[in-house]
């Protein structure tokens, strides 16, 4: 049996995408992670409140930027949808700063990060639950280590 180079051609590819999703995955991991020492010393001089508004408007500039340099910036699209931007951004803010804030009286940054940290296996575990699929295994892998990070 012989294999053409369009199969060879596209497993690699799908080897390249997964290898990036888990490389990816990683990367947000370690920024989740990383999320509740950053609260912490940012808190340590700003006020809650005034620190969250601070990250979500960088966040917003950087955001805004790489969508004006890589061509994906349209003032249509956001005149279009600026009721939906807006309502998802004060549930975003509100929500995830009120459960990081109130994490934080109850937690040490350390809990916190390895909580925040399987955060994108947790995802692959949700996703697959409502797209009604088995879990891709690779992601999972890494619970093993999660757990031991507890113990």
């Amino acid at each position: 049996m012989t294999v053409s180079n369009d199969a060879l051609s596209n497993r690699a590819n799908a080897a390249s995408a997964d290898a990036a999703a888990l490389g990816l995955s990683a990367l947000s991991a370690i920024f989740w992670g990383t999320n509740f020492e950053a609260t912490r010393i940012a808190l340590s001089g700003l006020p809650p409140w005034t620190a969250a508004a601070l990250r979500f408007a960088i966040a917003a500039i950087a955001i805004l930027t790489w969508l004006y340099f890589s061509g994906g910036f349209r003032v249509s699209v956001l005149k279009q949808n600026v009721c939906a931007f807006l309502a998802l951004g004060i549930v975003g803010v509100a929500g995830f700063n009120a459960a990081l804030f109130l994490g934080m009286q109850t937690s040490s940054p350390v809990t916190a990060a390895l909580i925040m940290g399987t955060s994108p296996l947790t995802t692959n575990l949700i996703d697959a639950v409502f797209q009604r699929r088995l879990p891709r295994l690779a992601p999972l892998s890494v619970w093993p280590s999660a757990f031991l990070a507890f113990h």
